[in-house]
């Protein structure tokens, strides 16, 4: 059974050089890059509620998201401001973190990328190259050689 629970849920980011220590100071998990590595996530325990944490990023630099009940959304989100003053942790949103995934060169669905753009046309041929010169098949391979043989 597929159960829709997207409503009880909101995210905040924590994004920058700083975001590990802010988070320390908060939770109650090993934030190493040991203990929790990039495009991961875990549970833990912020302001009496628990969330998820991921640690991934769009801007670059380290970061995590949290996704976390919406009824602890504001104690979560005011203890992570009292956290990050020391640290310099300022509200941005989204088209900061589009301006700066920009600047890293991310790849924006539906802007930069869409179901009919090839990885050669995104210049993302670095994500296949390997299986086109190995010879491994997957959907799509004879059309991106041909597109890479004319161009």
């Amino acid at each position: 059974t597929l159960t829709e629970h997207s409503s009880e849920f909101g995210m905040l980011s924590v994004q920058g050089p700083n975001s590990r220590k802010i988070l320390e100071s908060i939770c109650d998990a090993d934030l190493s890059n040991e203990a929790f590595p990039f495009s991961t996530h875990q549970l833990t325990t912020i302001a009496g509620h628990q969330v998820r944490l991921m640690r991934l990023t769009f801007v670059g630099e380290l970061g995590w998201e949290l996704h976390i009940p919406t009824e602890g959304l504001v104690e979560v989100y005011q203890s992570l401001m009292e956290a990050g003053k020391e640290h310099g942790l300022v509200n941005a949103g989204y088209r900061a973190i589009d301006a700066l995934s920009s600047e890293k060169g991310y790849k924006h669905w539906h802007e930069d990328v869409r179901p009919d753009t090839t990885p050669l046309e995104a210049g993302m041929a670095w994500l296949v190259n390997a299986k086109l010169k190995a010879g491994t098949d997957f959907l799509g391979r004879d059309a991106l050689l041909a597109q890479k043989k004319n161009g």
